[in-house]
């Protein structure tokens, strides 16, 4: 014996297909809030995560000019100069100042 009608929900009596649009939903808002979250870790709020990675690069940029012959030639040129500058850190500044703005202007 074959009974008619659409697939229900036991616990709510609603009909299945509606049950999983409504799971559908809320999966994709919690993968758009989670997105959300990283994107404001990463340059919201201060940008902890950001700023982090920031510095590991500027770091790295220093070193590779450490150590590049060319690039040592330059120092001693700054140095007897008595000009200090970094490179490094001047550089990922500017970009971190380019990410601020765009933000701001996003808003």
């Amino acid at each position: 014996m074959e009974f008619g009608g659409a697939d229900v929900d036991i616990e709510t009596g609603e009909p299945i297909s509606i049950i999983q649009k409504i799971r559908e939903v809320k999966r994709a808002e919690r993968i758009i809030s989670e997105y959300q979250e990283l994107v404001n870790d990463l340059s919201g709020d201060g940008g902890a995560i950001l700023k982090t990675i920031a510095g590991l690069f500027a770091n790295r940029i220093n070193e590779i000019i450490r150590i590049d012959p060319e690039c040592k030639a330059y120092q001693v040129i700054f140095d007897d100069l008595k000009i200090k500058i970094n490179v490094g850190k001047a550089l990922t500044k500017i970009k971190l100042t380019e990410l601020e703005k765009a933000q701001i202007q996003s808003l």
